[in-house]
């Protein structure tokens, strides 16, 4: 396989995904819109702690095995060994599913006195038992998709995460408006997870895994086992650490606020959902193309220097829109009850600027050529800050919700320096940072274009639809001309969205409209 070819199933399949996942994205904020309008603060606040625990639980599934399905999938694919890609898939998700249903099993047992100590509301308890199901499902679900991801089946993945999200969508708000309340929401929580991890695991072994051998019998699937977890074992640490520090902040909201600013916190999370998917999508592609990169001996520091550019050409501009018209988007999706999470929302996009300058990219570049101990050192820096910064601003200094966010901030960007230098310094692998200082900059003109606008106090929709048009067209104008891409860039944007469809027929104008203003504004 060439590296063009790698490079442009790389793009499509980072397309794919963020297709996938831009619906079940867009399926996911109607179904939160919806309970949260009906719940209200206090309510939904309660339903975000419930299913807290399942997810913290979920941390802990694999042991770095899941990350092994995708890296050594992709890796015996790329060197024509297709028989050795189905036996890691067949024995890893053997593996993982029997992981699931302990600590379902360990969700349910403890459901009581992780109520009571960690979200300091044993009356939960009741709720989280029940929730306890969706740690399997969960596990079937991602565990599925990751093989796909791993076999290019970027396609069937993005169905089973919009096929989640639709039937949380069909049955949440309906069980709510019935007058169940917080355990319908739960309800329609779970049951998504259980349709899609069903599926998505009956996909992958009917697309991928029919007629695959055993494994070899007991002896090699430990032996498969063993090989994976010790690729995947800094992966599931570094992961475990990240989750458990990011959870960490709900639960000291949960310690020092009311279950009113819970939900003012997760309704403003919900919507930075919107780019932390896409930038989930982009790592999940780019993963397996490092790996086949790296199997087919290619030069991987080129290759990480033009995606980090590329990711933030993509979505920086997404994180300046969110916060130049936070109050605008609040008050359009979740309606003035919501106001009061203007701020966090603010702080929270803010916060997400250190993972498109590099973290994103980095982490799939250090999986996918096998320097997990690299994601590892990357991922114990920034749980290390937000343990450390998140009581000591948010309690300690009662700064309150905004400290806990400034810790989250710190610890972002302390990743994502140590990223770019574990990059540099053990790969020899750099980004262009002039390239993406020029990539900020047009987004803040387009910023500073939505503040202009605000003074014409339009109606809501108007003003929204204005926004995006007025920003799109001043960062696509500024991009070129203040160098934040070049011909080659452009000409290689085309190339690998060619043949992507409606999509590319989309980007089309877009490019050709940058090539105009690079050949005829800036010649040289």
């Amino acid at each position: 396989m060439s590296v063009t070819e790698i490079a442009k199933r790389s793009t499509r399949g980072s397309v794919v995904l963020f297709a996938g996942n831009f619906v079940s994205t867009v399926f996911l904020a109607v179904s939160s819109i919806v309970i949260a309008r009906l719940l209200g603060p206090a309510s939904y606040g309660s339903y975000t702690l419930v299913v807290l625990i399942p997810q913290i639980i979920q941390l802990f599934v694999g042991l770095g095995v899941g990350s092994a399905i995708t890296r050594f999938s992709a890796y015996h694919i790329a060197r024509g060994e297709p028989a050795a890609a189905k036996r890691f898939s067949n024995n890893s998700m053997i593996f993982l599913m029997l992981f699931g249903v302990a600590l379902s099993a360990v969700c349910y047992a403890g459901s009581g006195f992780l109520s009571a100590v960690v979200l300091r509301r044993a009356e939960l308890a009741p709720l989280v038992r029940y929730a306890s199901i969706a740690v399997l499902a969960q596990t079937a679900l991602q565990a599925s998709i990751s093989g796909l991801v791993g076999w290019n089946s970027m396609g069937t993945a993005s169905f089973a995460s919009i096929l989640q999200a639709g039937v949380r969508l069909c049955i949440a708000p309906v069980l709510v408006l019935s007058g169940f309340g917080v355990f319908g929401a739960l309800t329609g929580y779970t049951a998504g997870y259980l349709v899609a991890g069903g599926a998505a695991a009956f996909a992958f072994y009917a697309l991928k895994l029919r007629g695959v051998s055993g494994g070899g019998g007991v002896g090699g699937f430990s032996e498969d086992v063993r090989e994976m977890v010790s690729y995947g074992l800094p992966i599931y640490a570094g992961g475990i650490l990240i989750g458990l520090a990011t959870y960490y902040v709900t639960i000291l909201i949960a310690a020092i606020a009311s279950d009113a600013v819970v939900g003012y916190y997760q309704a403003a999370s919900n919507i930075t959902v919107a780019y932390t998917l896409a930038l989930g999508a982009i790592t999940l592609a780019l993963f397996p193309a490092f790996s086949s990169l790296h199997g087919t001996g290619a030069d991987t520091s080129a290759a990480f220097r033009h995606a980090t550019k590329y990711v933030a050409y993509m979505m920086a501009p997404v994180i300046l829109f969110l916060v130049a018209g936070s109050h605008l988007i609040l008050e359009i999706l979740y309606g003035s009850q919501f106001l009061a999470a203007n701020t966090y929302l603010v702080l929270l996009a803010l916060a997400g600027i250190p993972l498109v300058v590099g973290s994103t990219v980095a982490s799939a570049f250090f999986n996918g050529i096998g320097k997990t101990r690299l994601s590892l050192a990357v991922s114990a820096i920034g749980a290390g800050v937000l343990f450390v910064g998140a009581p000591l601003l948010g309690s300690a200094l009662d700064l309150g919700v905004d400290g806990l966010i400034y810790a989250q901030l710190a610890s972002n960007a302390l990743a994502a320096v140590a990223s770019l230098y574990f990059a540099w310094r053990y790969l020899e692998a750099t980004v262009d940072l002039r390239s993406i200082g020029a990539i900020f900059g047009a987004s803040v003109l387009g910023y500073a274009a939505m503040l202009l606008l605000s003074y014409l106090a339009l109606p809501s929709l108007v003003a929204l639809v204005a926004d995006v048009v007025a920003f799109l067209f001043v960062y696509f104008t500024a991009a070129p001309l203040l160098g934040a891409i070049g011909l080659a860039d452009v000409e290689m944007l085309g190339a690998a969205f060619e043949g992507l469809g409606v999509l590319s027929e989309a980007l089309r104008p877009v490019l050709k409209y940058e090539l105009l203003l690079l050949r005829r504004l800036r010649p040289g």
